[in-house]
């Protein structure tokens, strides 16, 4: 979730037994990978909770590629992506956390490169999650 734009910062949610809170709590760095809505059986299978030693780009067939600013991996197949840097983490239940990051660095697939962003948000085609629900814009598109 956007919560400023400049700077730029977002906020995301993870559960503490996730290796996502683990890995930003490690290297206080992320990765927010906008998945489009073709990706729905990919970013279900990484959304499972593998342990540490599994390694969930292979399990879901994803490919990383290294960031420009930060440790974590991009995935290739998002057609967008903000790395960014963990500021603060808010406990805000004993298993739950939100994490605030400001983003370094913004890469978009060239394809989309364009200057009228309302066509931009449709070609990307961007894939939200909303309690085990996922939506493209203005519609829905399946169950976790």
């Amino acid at each position: 979730m956007p919560v400023s734009h400049n700077p730029p910062i977002y906020v995301v949610g993870s559960d503490k037994d996730r290796n996502t809170y683990r890995n930003i709590v490690e290297t206080e760095e992320f990765v927010l990978n906008i998945p489009s809505t073709s990706m729905l059986e990919k970013v279900n299978i990484a959304g499972v909770k593998f342990p540490a030693e599994i390694d969930e780009f292979e399990k879901a067939e994803l490919t990383p590629i290294p960031a420009s600013q930060v440790k974590p991996h991009l995935i290739a197949e998002c057609k967008s992506h903000f790395e960014c840097k963990a500021l603060n983490i808010y406990e805000i239940t004993d298993t739950r956390v939100i994490i605030i990051g400001e983003v370094v660095a913004i890469s978009i697939n060239q394809d989309l490169f364009l200057k009228n962003f309302a066509k931009q948000k449709g070609q990307l085609d961007p894939l939200f999650y909303v309690q085990g629900t996922y939506f493209g814009l203005g519609r829905y598109v399946g169950k976790r």
